[in-house]
């Protein structure tokens, strides 16, 4: 899928390690919040479906275009055409990352707990 225009990175807010403070950024309608929760979900589908497993799932790697849908990037980390289970040697952000209790469990499960976190931030903001 080719994209034209400008992107950014979809991300409720930002620290600034100076003041010690997290700042918000303005409130996003609860409809563009909701569409993007699908839209994210959608991608995270198509990639399953390919056999592609995102695992570097927040928001940082979330771009916004110009028309405010959201985009999926940063697949440096991905695993593609897995089968089975995978011993993951990188990870999301902490909050993000799919705690160690789900061995066992299909590999997708590391994309899905990262949506899920995504998604209880974006209906919570």
């Amino acid at each position: 899928m080719d994209f034209e225009g400008s992107f950014t990175k979809l991300d409720p807010g930002f620290y600034d390690e100076e003041s010690g403070k997290w700042h918000k950024f303005e409130p996003i309608p609860l409809a563009t919040c909701i569409n993007w929760a699908i839209e994210i979900a959608e991608e995270i589908a198509h990639l399953h479906f390919k056999s592609v497993i995102w695992v570097d799932t927040h928001f940082c790697n979330v771009l916004v275009t110009d028309d405010l849908h959201v985009v999926l990037a940063d697949f440096a980390f991905s695993i593609m055409d897995m089968s089975g289970l995978h011993f993951f040697t990188t990870m999301a952000p902490p909050v993000f990352a799919c705690p160690t209790g789900y061995y066992g469990l299909p590999s997708t499960y590391v994309d899905i707990f990262g949506f899920g976190v995504m998604l209880f931030a974006l209906l919570g903001y």
